[in-house]
């Protein structure tokens, strides 16, 4: 009976140990995944600050695109406006108020615009 009891209580102590060792791994099992979790957890946040970077980048470049664009448009108008104001051209505006002219006198400015513009200047050989 006293060996018999003894056996038990060996067989209950291994059991405890074997026990004790489980839950000695489980625990350095879970301290690794609670670190590689910090980790992610840290590498999430640095990559939502640099997106949110990334956004305003984008949404500053997108306004300063715009606003080229519409200087762009501006300097186009501005553009046409001296190219008309240059060539003697009127809005259509303009051109609708007034009477039509003769084709005589169409066919004259016609002319007179297409030597203004392929003229060459005119060189002398000495």
């Amino acid at each position: 009976m006293v060996s018999s009891a003894e056996l038990e209580k060996k067989m209950v102590l291994e059991q405890q140990t074997q026990l004790q060792k489980e839950n000695d791994q489980n625990q350095v099992e879970l301290h690794a995944k609670l670190e590689k979790l910090e980790v992610l957890e840290k590498e999430c946040l640095k990559l939502t600050a640099t997106q949110i970077i990334a956004e305003d980048k984008i949404k500053h470049l997108e306004e300063k695109l715009f606003e080229e664009e519409h200087q762009h448009k501006l300097l186009q108008a501005k553009a046409a406006q001296v190219t008309f104001g240059l060539l003697g051209y009127h809005s259509p505006e303009e051109h609708s108020s007034k009477r039509p002219k003769s084709k005589k006198h169409s066919d004259l400015l016609l002319k007179e615009q297409s030597n203004f513009r392929y003229s060459q200047p005119h060189f002398t050989e000495r």
